[in-house]
């Protein structure tokens, strides 16, 4: 799966409730290239659950950013 279709998701999931609490959400630009194999709606959840806390503990006016990048093996996915 595309690192990027799932943070998409997630942003997309999140913004309204980010723009009710007064909170920017950003997702970095994720590289086309950046895969992982996992169970989409499990990681979903989680990250919407970290979202969903960032935005509860940010804030009105301040900012919570989702990002990706590649770490030698590895994938990290940072809120």
């Amino acid at each position: 799966m595309a690192v990027r279709d799932l943070l998409r998701t997630v942003t997309e999931t999140m913004k309204p409730v980010a723009a009710n609490g007064g909170v920017q959400l950003v997702c970095d630009d994720v590289p086309d290239d950046l895969v992982v194999r996992v169970d989409r709606g499990q990681v979903e959840r989680a990250l919407i659950n970290l979202g969903s806390n960032a935005v509860k503990f940010t804030q009105e006016g301040g900012q919570v950013l989702l990002s990706a990048e590649r770490s030698g093996a590895s994938t990290v996915i940072s809120v």
